[in-house]
This record gives C-alpha cells, structure tokens and sequence, in this order.
C-alpha cells in the first residue's frame, strides 16, 4: 500500500477511505494513540510463528494489513492537519495584509454611496454584514432593558 508523501504532495492511492454518518462516528470505539502502532511489531511477529498465539477465526496477515492501513491513514491526517493550518494561516495573512485597503474602500464607498445608487447597490451586501454586530447590539440591548 505505502503512501508518498512529499513536501508538496500525498499520494492516497491504495487506501480505501469514505465519509461516515453521524451514527457511524458515534458507533466507533475509542482508541488511544500509538495503539495500532504497538501491535504492528507483534502481529508481524505472529504472522511468522502464527501458532504460537493460535486465534481461531483470526488472520494475522489480514490484522497486519489493517494495522498498516491504519498507521498510513496516521501519517496522511498529520500531513493534511499540517497543510489545512498554512492554508489557513497563508489566508489569514494576505486578509491581514489587505484589509487596511479594504477598510479604506469601505469608508469612501459608505461617504460616496448615498448620492451614487449603482455604487450603493454594489456595496449593498458588505454594508449589510459590516452592519449586522450592531444590529445583534442593539437587540441585546432591548432584550435586558425590558
């Protein structure tokens, strides 16, 4: 199976994965970490001597491949976790890094728009959300009052 994993990118193919339900999720054990790992070297070691621990039912060569899936799906969610925070991060710091011209456009649009309606409408929706914290304010604010 082996994933690739490189700085840039992560090759899955091989590895079966889905989306669960809710009462999927719910229905799952919990399992602490490091736990499948601990068993990799065990179950490598029985599928060489499978008697000496005799499971009937059990295949260890199958319980090894799953335990191996399972170590592999370990590596990919920390590669991915670690790309989602510099995707996030990366987003967080260009809004940073333009949000003081934004904030400029704004303040000149909210001066200009009432005597331009085609400039109001554009602005429309932002004056609308820049104006919603108030709106919550002000309803607050009612609410403990009476």
């Amino acid at each position: 199976m082996a994933i690739k994993v490189t700085e840039q990118s992560i090759d899955l193919t091989g590895l079966s994965i889905r989306d669960y339900n809710e009462e999927e999720v719910r229905g799952f054990r919990r399992v602490r970490g490091e736990y499948s790992g601990l068993f990799q070297p065990i179950l490598q070691s029985l599928c060489k001597d499978p008697q000496r621990l005799n499971l009937p039912g059990v295949d260890y060569k199958e319980l090894l491949q799953k335990v191996e899936e399972v170590l592999e799906l370990e590596i990919a969610e920390a590669w991915l976790a670690q790309k989602q925070e510099m995707v996030s991060e990366t987003r967080r710091a260009i809004l940073s890094a333009i949000k003081p011209n934004l904030d400029k456009l704004t303040e000149v649009a909210r001066t200009v728009s009432p005597s331009d309606e085609k400039l109001s409408d554009i602005f429309a929706k932002l004056f609308d959300y820049l104006g919603e914290p108030q709106k919550k304010a002000t309803a607050t604010r009612k609410k403990k009052s009476s």
